[in-house]
């Protein structure tokens, strides 16, 4: 057990992302170190137990990572038509969901993100974007199969890996939630879900009302 906790120890420390200085760089460590971890895998070098945790070291050390640093230059289209661009969100506190439509802990979350958008709908100082990552007609499909109208009031961007890194989005949980100062930088990052819909909706209202007072 002792062996094994010192192995994941060494493994956090060897990660190497401290000296990455863009969210890209931070980006490309992840990648290269979960690459690795997949070989492993694969070769049945480690058991299952000891990558699992691997997978959460190496997703706490990104999280540090991208904190502080801005995002890369992106250029997103909302299936409303919308238009968002770092120079269009520049001076605003920005607010983004990242999800997959076979993520069931996204859909359930839903409502709340609605409850969201209704609230600070109007707040020039604030922007709501849901990246979906997959095609807006897999979204329909989806939709049609349940028979129900799109639950979505919010803006989505779809079929975009984060900031069209594709590698990217094979190595991040769902639902993530960045959470973007008004100079440009992110302020913080959680992943999963939440034990229930008013334990969320306080978290982000917090999380939201503390960068918008700054």
């Amino acid at each position: 057990m002792l062996k094994g906790y010192l192995f994941i120890f060494v493994f956090v420390v060897s990660s190497g992302v401290s000296q990455a200085q863009t969210f890209n760089d931070c980006a490309s460590e992840l990648r290269s170190k979960w690459k690795k971890i997949q070989i492993d895998a694969a070769t049945q070098k480690r058991d299952r137990k000891k990558m699992d945790s691997l997978y959460r070291a190496l997703e706490s050390t990104f999280n540090s990572c991208i904190i502080g640093k801005e995002l890369p230059a992106f250029n997103l289209m909302s299936l409303d038509g919308k238009s968002f661009t770092n120079e269009s969100l520049s001076g605003k506190v920005v607010y983004l969901n990242i999800w997959t439509i076979n993520c069931g802990a996204c859909w359930s979350e839903i409502a709340v993100l609605n409850k969201i958008d209704t609230v600070y709908n109007g707040n020039k100082d604030f922007v709501f974007i849901s990246l979906l990552l997959d095609e807006e007609q897999d979204l329909s499909e989806f939709l049609q199969r349940r028979k129900i109208g799109r639950p979505m009031e919010f803006e989505v961007v779809a079929n975009e890996a984060p900031f069209g890194n594709k590698d990217l989005k094979k190595s991040i949980p769902f639902p993530t939630h960045l959470f973007i100062d008004k100079k440009g930088k992110i302020s913080k990052k959680l992943v999963g879900s939440f034990p229930d819909s008013q334990v969320q909706e306080n978290y982000l209202r917090a999380a939201i009302d503390e960068l918008l007072v700054k």
